[in-house]
């Protein structure tokens, strides 16, 4: 009777602790992509198109100061797109995004109607780069790869993407990304280090299933470094490029 009573209660602890999650909170504090705290490093990313294979490299580097943060990517190859640079910043609710191209030594400021395009072919939409929310379904339970996890739904723009948040890490495992209905791309995890206090995803792949093609990312970990310079993250200093 006594076993019988420490499972009900260790049961209704369970339920009351999953029933205090909401899938807003769960997502807000879970280890994603392309965020995290003051840090800089390296990342090669492989593109495999109908058995061809292209190698691209570029250096991340991201800024937080209480509620606002900037994020930025410069691509350092292939000689086509070098010294490419992305330019997210987010205060709070709002946000924006900026490209510089070198070629044409222009920033151009990319429109809201355009936030769900692709990035410089890097398989991730501006608004997927920015972690941009929108309204999530009720939170959920389930499986993978044999570990608990958080199913969480997040609605955007007409699209849907379905998160697999690990119970326990709070990492990020899988994401399905639909558009329109259709399933687009599968983003999967495959490996994660703790760097001091926090977590950075330091492989991931992206399956992209319009476009037959198959994006590897993996991080230098020798490069990752706190030693980030101000005045990356200015508008007006994009074409400052040392590569």
């Amino acid at each position: 009777m006594l076993w019988h009573r420490i499972a009900a209660l260790l049961t209704w602890a369970g339920l009351s602790l999953c029933a205090s999650e909401s899938a807003e909170a769960v997502y807000a504090k879970s280890a994603k992509l392309f965020s995290f705290g003051n840090l800089r490093f390296d990342v090669t990313m492989t593109v495999e198109n109908s058995g061809n294979l292209q190698e691209r490299s570029f250096m991340v580097a991201e800024r937080q100061t209480g509620d606002a943060s900037s994020l930025l990517i410069r691509f350092r190859s292939p000689q086509t797109i070098k010294c490419t640079a992305i330019l997210i910043e987010r205060e709070q609710e709002s946000s924006s995004n900026a490209i510089y191209f070198p070629a044409l030594k222009r920033v151009r400021i990319i429109p809201e109607q355009e936030e769900e395009s692709e990035a410089v072919g890097m398989g991730i939409s501006y608004a997927e780069l920015d972690a941009k929310t929108g309204t999530f379904d009720p939170l959920e339970e389930t499986q993978f790869d044999g570990a608990a996890c958080y199913k969480v739904t997040l609605r955007r723009n007409g699209n849907r993407s379905v998160y697999y948040i690990d119970a326990a890490t709070s990492v990020i495992r899988k994401v399905e990304i639909f558009k329109g209905g259709q399933l687009q791309r599968i983003v999967s995890v495959d490996a994660v280090n703790r760097i001091d206090e926090q977590l950075l995803i330091t492989r991931w792949q992206v399956n992209d299933l319009i476009k037959s093609r198959k994006l590897t990312y993996m991080v230098d970990t020798e490069s990752v470094s706190r030693d980030i310079k101000q005045g990356l993250f200015h508008h007006n200093r994009l074409h400052r490029c040392s590569f």
